[in-house]
């Protein structure tokens, strides 16, 4: 008989696997959570605004307040606030009177009856101080107006749908950005189509902008066409980001781009082309 089979030495493989089995056992044994307390600095509060100057219409301005992330998901309201908005050396004061807008599903809390002249190339100025004595500014420059050049779509025979391509002509010596909606019967219908870009691609040229096929005979389609401040392309896109990252457990913050100092918020103008077809 070999008896000395039993004491040569373990497979080393099986020694190590060995080894880490009884580190795990130890390792259970011991309490290994330990609750820390992490000293959070006190949440500064800043205003929140947001003011879209379109030609022809009434200036009309949110105000709000930002909330820490751990209170309610709410922006309080601001009132007796001086709010003021500057152009060509005249100050028009807004006041406090909450209004919805039912066209672009928006409210606001300040307006004037003033309307915002069409006076493109020219700045515009904000200025805001609340009761507590903090005060923010922005300053925005009206873009001019970018037409569409021509509108077309064209059928397949499968289904009878239709797809639309809108061209319009990008300046090369500027920096631009552009939106293009697209809704159904009136410019407050539904959404058919939405389109957020800088000219980052494209500079000194006819752009096409293209859909896919979901428009059918006969039906009325209202086009507009945005010239942007590339800080506003930017303060949409870094919006939609924020407001991934907040359904995303893994994802990280997200910061809103603005153009307001010392607060956060847009304030921009808003020119644009717009356009009536039926699908035929």
């Amino acid at each position: 008989m070999n008896f000395l089979k039993k004491y040569e030495p373990l497979n080393p493989l099986f020694s190590s696997l060995g080894m880490f089995a009884a580190l795990l056992g130890m390792l259970s044994a011991c309490n290994l959570e330990k609750e820390i307390t992490v000293e959070l600095p006190p949440y500064e509060s800043k205003m929140v605004v947001e003011c879209y100057l379109v030609p022809n219409e009434p200036y009309r301005l949110a105000l709000q307040r930002s909330t820490s992330y751990f209170s309610a998901p709410e922006l309080p309201d601001v009132k007796n606030a001086l709010v003021i908005i500057k152009h060509r050396g005249v100050s028009d004061t807004l006041r406090y009177q909450p209004v919805l807008d039912t066209l672009n599903l928006k409210a606001y809390n300040y307006v004037s009856d003033k309307r915002t002249p069409p006076h493109y190339g020219e700045d515009f100025e904000l200025y805001i101080k609340d009761s507590t004595g903090q005060e923010v500014r922005a300053k925005t420059t009206m873009r001019r107006v970018v037409e569409f050049d021509s509108i077309r779509w064209k059928f397949r025979e499968k289904d009878s749908t239709a797809y639309l391509v809108m061209y319009f002509f990008d300046k090369a010596e500027e920096e631009n950005a552009y939106r293009l909606t697209i809704n159904r019967n009136v410019p407050s219908g539904e959404r058919k189509g939405d389109f957020e870009f800088p000219d980052d691609l494209f500079s000194g040229e006819t752009v096409p902008v293209g859909t896919r096929y979901e428009y059918r005979a006969n039906d009325t389609l209202v086009l507009t066409i945005y010239h942007l401040e590339r800080i506003y392309w930017e303060f949409l896109e870094s919006k939609e980001d924020a407001r991934r990252s907040n359904f995303n457990p893994f994802a990280q913050g997200s910061q809103v781009a603005t153009n307001i100092v010392d607060g956060f918020g847009i304030f921009t103008a808003l020119s644009f082309d717009r356009e009536t077809v039926i699908i035929k």
